[in-house]
């Protein structure tokens, strides 16, 4: 598996499917305005949220036992077995619920809130079947294909005029979508399930189901809390925010997707040193596009609320600054949670999760009353923070991690020299159209890129993943 390779398809996909998500988020924005879009951003919390509930870790399992080299069609088949008890929960709940459910987000959608969790789950047992064969490049055109779906569809349906509803329709069409894309890559092959695979699913999924809600705690807890304590038009706002701040971890996602097989290969065959060896370069490249993004934000944050998707989004200008630091630790963090995951010690990611998921909560709560959109940010990060750490205590039990702070420093001094550039021409020029907006921009990846390739250190590690990447 050349991972330099899979990251590098993975990175394309998902700066593809960002760009849809973008060109979608600002388009439906401004369309439907804060408090309508709220409603949809709320609608996807749920499916997240209930989708912990109706996997309980089984995809990841699934995952893990399949890149282990094991017999795949009888893990895909006890693992599916598995998910059947779960998912029938999940849908009895919501339909019981409906009324309840309706209610929290303003709008009749409980039973597309049902159909959703179900294809939401197939569209991602059918990536992470792929992803567990040592197929993670191959899961890249899915992803895109997902985004397109829903924003191409949502465009035509919101033009024929069925408002927010029509971002609801295009999800669903996205996640059928990607369930067939997968189907067609790696067309399913099943076999009696046993019970020796079941248990050992089960036994690496009861603690990945604890990850994996810590997961979408972080990524959805603050949303729904600020759905229940504040506005729809909050909620939209602050979304908004957050889905900026996503832009900035595409290549630190990718890169953790990419390592996560091939680690679990090297622990099999008790490569630990590979592991070692490559968990430095993958913090550095993890961080070489979130730390110009945080630095950034401070002085650009208002005016890409502003600018982009309205005035009435500046009220999370400072949430997304705040936001910007969380997506820092997260991309250092996410390289650690691989590896954690890769040499099969889930129970101790899951301690350090459940730890930091029950502060996420207390802290969303007592902080997002006390100080809005604000607080559910701060509350977001801090958690996010001590997950980290305590990930790094345990990682460091069983492989030397070696941080890379010379590189990772001189990319920091990198962003302060292109914020400090922007900041100058933000002194003589009042940012009003998109084309300004985008020309700072540019001028300040410039001068970000010109820093970083100063250092004799990056430039090596830059040339050599270019020497990987066209071998």
């Amino acid at each position: 598996m050349n991972i330099a390779k899979s990251s590098a398809k993975l990175f394309a996909s998902r700066a593809a499917r960002a760009l849809f998500l973008f060109i979608g988020t600002t388009y439906f924005a401004r369309q439907l305005g804060a408090s309508e879009i709220g409603v949809f951003f709320l609608f996807q919390a749920l499916v997240r949220l209930l989708s912990v509930i109706a996997d309980f870790g089984l995809r990841g399992a699934i995952e893990k036992r399949m890149s282990e080299g094991r017999h795949a069609p009888t893990i895909l088949s006890a693992g599916v077995s598995l998910k059947l008890a779960p998912l029938s929960i999940v849908a009895a709940a919501v339909w019981l619920l409906r009324g309840f459910v309706n209610e929290y987000l303003g709008a009749d959608l409980a039973p597309l809130l049902l159909v959703a969790v179900v294809l939401y789950e197939s569209s991602r047992l059918s990536i992470d079947v792929l992803r567990g064969r040592m197929r993670a490049g191959e899961t890249a055109s899915l992803e895109v294909l997902e985004q397109a779906t829903w924003l191409l569809t949502g465009a035509a349906l919101l033009e024929l005029g069925f408002g927010v509803r029509a971002l609801v329709y295009a999800l669903l069409v996205g996640y059928a979508m990607m369930t067939l894309g997968g189907l067609y890559k790696q067309p399913p092959r099943v076999a009696r399930p046993s019970m020796s695979m079941m248990r050992s699913i089960a036994d690496y999924a009861k603690y990945h189901s604890v990850n994996i809600a810590g997961g979408y705690v972080y990524s959805w807890m603050d949303l729904a809390i600020i759905g229940l304590f504040l506005t729809q038009a909050d909620v939209g706002a602050y979304e908004v925010a957050w889905r900026i701040s996503l832009f900035a971890t595409i290549l630190s996602t990718s890169i953790g997707v990419a390592i996560f097989p091939q680690m679990s290969a090297w622990d099999t065959s008790g490569a630990i040193d590979r592991i070692e060896s490559l968990i430095p370069t993958a913090m550095v490249f993890s961080a070489l596009f979130v730390i110009p993004a945080f630095v950034a934000m401070p002085v650009l944050s208002a005016d890409i609320l502003r600018v982009l998707f309205g005035q009435e989004y500046t009220i999370a200008s400072a949430a997304l600054i705040v936001l910007m630091s969380q997506k820092v630790i997260s991309a250092i963090g996410t390289t650690i949670t691989k590896a954690l995951n890769a040499i099969d010690r889930p129970n101790l990611r899951a301690r350090a999760t459940v730890g930091s998921l029950l502060t996420n909560v207390v802290l969303n709560v007592v902080l997002v009353l006390q100080f809005g959109l604000l607080g559910a940010a701060v509350a977001t990060t801090i958690a996010a923070a001590i997950n980290t750490g305590i990930q790094v205590y345990y990682l460091s039990r069983f492989v030397t991690i070696d941080f890379p702070y010379y590189d990772v420093g001189w990319l920091a001094f990198s962003s302060l020299c292109m914020a400090a550039i922007i900041f100058g021409i933000k002194s003589i020029y009042t940012v009003n159209a998109i084309v300004g907006l985008a020309g700072i921009v540019l001028v300040g990846g410039a001068t970000y890129t010109a820093f970083v390739f100063v250092s004799p250190r990056l430039r090596f590690r830059l040339r050599l993943t270019i020497d990987r990447l066209l071998a």
